[in-house]
């Protein structure tokens, strides 16, 4: 009887596991369109679809778009919410373990991503840093605050930390490249999408109401990826200036030319 008693207590004291299938109402249900979904920590696709009850709005079923664009309608509650992340209970039927080893490999492109865009803008503001400290030796020699000798010397040495800073930020540039070209292919597919959607809308294949939910996730998307290729691009322009300036023959003065200058 104890024993008994101890297994139902136990039972109810267990946490409970909140799934999509807790979730009610219909703008509660649609902010989860869109969603990442995981299995055991790898990517397997995102909520395409919630089919929800008309009188209680609850969901019924959902649909899960994997990256190969395949479609599985499954059960709301086996798809817990923890921690604001969706996970599977349960693996989808025909995901080989190599596309989840591939799938987990893109997430860590996308980190490895951000660490690159991390490094360029060190080394962009570094630079920036060392070309304000030539201007104002420039403007010390000039008004006669520093000898020729001296200034020869400190100027080649940021001269020589800039060129270097520039060699080191040849490899990350490269990737960065990259990875603008594969946001821009995203971003293109993701409009490509919503322009089938305005299509089938169009066509009254669908009403704008049944898939309001998915545009407004699609066009969330592409502004974030909007501002991901502003930012990408625009510390890829500004480091290209830089070390294309810095390697200009104005910019680096010969001795002879300063000796020319004043010792004349």
């Amino acid at each position: 009887m104890r024993n008994l008693l101890s297994r139902l207590l136990s039972f109810f004291r267990r946490p409970s596991v909140k799934t999509l299938a807790d979730i009610r109402g219909i703008d509660t249900l649609r902010k989860f369109l869109g969603k990442k979904i995981y299995y055991n920590g790898a990517f397997v696709g995102e909520l395409e679809k919630i089919i929800a009850d008309k009188n209680n709005k609850s969901p019924k079923k959902i649909i899960v778009k994997t990256p190969s664009n395949k479609l599985y309608k499954l059960k709301p509650r086996l798809v817990v919410i923890e921690n604001g992340l969706l996970k599977l209970s349960k693996k989808l039927p025909d995901l080989p373990h190599t596309a989840e080893k591939k799938l987990v490999e893109n997430e860590k492109i996308e980190k490895h991503s951000a660490e690159y865009l991390s490094s360029v803008e060190a080394i962009v503001n570094e630079i920036k840093k060392l070309r304000d400290r030539i201007l104002k030796l420039d403007e010390k020699l000039i008004d006669g605050e520093i000898d020729l000798k001296t200034f020869k010397i400190i100027r080649k040495d940021l001269e020589i930390k800039i060129q270097e800073l520039t060699r080191k930020g040849k490899e990350p540039i490269k990737k960065l490249k990259d990875h603008l070209r594969t946001v821009y292919k995203q971003k293109m597919l993701l409009e490509r999408e919503v322009e089938r959607y305005k299509v089938k809308i169009m066509l009254k294949e669908v009403s704008e109401e049944e898939i309001k939910g998915r545009l407004e996730v699609l066009n969330d998307k592409i502004g974030e990826l909007d501002t991901e290729i502003n930012r990408v691009k625009s510390i890829i322009d500004t480091y290209e200036i830089l070390s294309s300036e810095t390697t200009r023959e104005e910019f680096l003065i010969s001795n002879e030319m300063l000796t020319q200058i004043f010792e004349s």
